[in-house]
């Protein structure tokens, strides 16, 4: 069975979150790994062979350089996924949680992921501007910006649930 493709990743508004129940968060949380690990992340990499294929030689290093920092940075998203399946989630599901657990350095990597991942968007944008031309091009920049935003939104769910968890 397919998954559904089409997840909303929006977070409720700040002050919605008061109203929202810690069940309906942690799922929303999970949809967006299910979005990022399934759909997001494997699309990107295809894109970047998309792209690879309609070049010529010297954008295609260029881009094989940016598409290697991309898969690095996608591992160790898959990795803080499977972290947060595992451990944290089952944590905050719990009510076991405690302000003794490092949840602010899980949300400091959120941020290094996004500040990576927008340096290799800004770096692949700069010195690849002449494909801006090709479809493929324009499809990997989109989706790239589309990780970007479900990360955002991610980082602000699992923020308030840590900060409502620990009150």
């Amino acid at each position: 069975m397919e998954k559904q493709t089409d997840i909303q990743c929006k977070s409720p508004e700040p002050s919605l979150h008061k109203n929202s129940d810690r069940r309906s968060i942690i799922e929303t949380i999970r949809e967006q790994h299910g979005l990022i690990c399934e759909k997001l992340l494997p699309e990107i990499d295809m894109h970047f062979s998309l792209v690879l294929d309609a070049t010529d030689q010297n954008a295609g290093l260029t881009l094989v350089v940016f598409a290697d920092e991309f898969a690095t940075v996608a591992q160790w998203i898959r990795d803080h996924v499977y972290i947060e399946e595992t451990l944290v989630l089952p944590l905050l599901s719990s009510g076991n949680f405690s302000h003794k657990h490092p949840m602010q350095e899980f949300i400091q990597k959120h941020d290094a992921f996004e500040e990576k991942i927008i340096d290799v968007l800004t770096d692949i944008q700069m010195n690849l501007s002449v494909l801006q031309e090709l479809m493929q091009y324009r499809i990997l920049i989109l989706k790239l910006e589309k990780l970007v935003a479900v990360l955002e939104k991610h980082a602000e769910l699992e923020a308030y649930l840590f900060s409502a968890s620990e009150q």
